[in-house]
């Protein structure tokens, strides 16, 4: 891609034109958010790991329930 385009992008030129601790803060803040975002997913894929089991287990349990009544 060519720099010149690269320059001229709005983000670009915003990021560019902030202090130092703005320059600073924007990355650190992004790394942030991104391993909160990670302990989220990766909580709620457990999560819903957990309960698969628990519906298949509770639902062969009342399988095995009503076949025994027949």
């Amino acid at each position: 891609m060519n720099m010149k385009k690269i320059r001229n992008h709005l983000l670009v030129k915003g990021y560019m034109s902030l202090p130092l601790w703005g320059k600073i803060a924007i990355p650190v803040g992004v790394l942030v958010l991104l391993s909160m975002l990670k302990g989220i997913l990766s909580t709620g894929f457990y999560l819903g790991i957990i309960l698969l089991v628990a519906y298949l287990g509770f639902s062969a349990f009342l399988y095995i329930k009503d076949k025994t009544k027949s």
